[in-house]
């Protein structure tokens, strides 16, 4: 996170008094790293990339009028407002791959590609996440042959899913 890491959210969120369980999302999942996250006061945690069915159980242990049978919580938790929000916050992403594209600068390029990559995955844009994965790989090997046209059908992603969004708004 730019401001914060997660153990510092979880000290704040404590401070203001939060009693809801809050999750450690992590890519490092190591038992010895699980065991700290929940001797800190963690109630759980999710590995990144996140696994949409595993997302899916999480949020539904805290939402009883959901089923806890695992078919009835995948076919019917409604997730569908924060993937209207990942696909409105596209054309920021757009616009911060094309600016971090411009001026070279490789490290936001990264940070950005990395959680377009994350998301897209658990929102079901396959195609999306493959592309910011490829980018992301790119760009930390050094490759600086294919990091242009990467970046080219990345955008192309994006656009392609706001002309979807567009056509099945109107």
């Amino acid at each position: 996170m730019p401001r914060m890491d997660g153990m510092q959210a979880l000290e704040k969120l404590q401070e203001l008094g939060c009693k809801q369980p809050i999750y450690a999302l992590t890519a490092n999942a190591m038992s010895h790293e699980i065991a700290q996250y929940l001797a800190i006061g963690f109630a759980g945690h999710l590995k990144k990339p996140i696994e949409r069915e595993v997302f899916l159980a999480t949020i539904s242990q805290y939402y009883p009028e959901i089923n806890d049978s695992p078919v009835h919580i995948q076919s019917n938790a409604d997730i569908s407002d924060l993937i209207v929000s990942f696909v409105n916050h596209l054309s920021q992403d757009k616009q911060d791959v094309l600016q971090y594209s411009d001026t070279g600068d490789n490290e936001s390029l990264v940070r950005t590609t990395h959680k377009i990559a994350g998301a897209a995955k658990m929102f079901g844009f396959a195609e999306l996440s493959q592309s910011a994965f490829e980018l992301e790989c790119a760009i930390k090997k050094g490759d600086i042959c294919i990091i242009d046209d990467l970046t080219h059908c990345l955008l192309d992603e994006i656009s392609l899913i706001q002309r979807k969004n567009k056509m099945d708004t109107n």
